[in-house]
């Protein structure tokens, strides 16, 4: 039976976020991300498919976090209106 994860993929990610940033992918190396996230190489393979998908859904993470920040709201009947003029 498969033991119950130390870590959510909540929290994963979010430890994770400013690694990446701190880091840069190619210098943040599995054993430290290990150790600063609590994951295991297994889990990251098996939950993420490797560190290149777990930096991807980290990025996802980030963009979804922030997306309304850094896009500004979209009045859509004012747009149209303007293409129908």
């Amino acid at each position: 039976m498969a033991r119950p994860a130390k870590i959510s993929s909540e929290q994963a990610l979010s430890a994770a976020m400013p690694l990446f940033w701190e880091f840069g992918y190619f210098g943040l190396d599995t054993r430290t991300l290990g150790a600063r996230t609590g994951l295991t190489r297994f889990s990251l393979n098996r939950v993420w498919g490797g560190k290149h998908k777990f930096y991807l859904a980290v990025m996802d993470a980030y963009l979804a976090e922030h997306e309304r920040a850094l896009l500004p709201p979209v009045d859509s009947e004012r747009l149209l209106r303007s293409y129908k003029a």
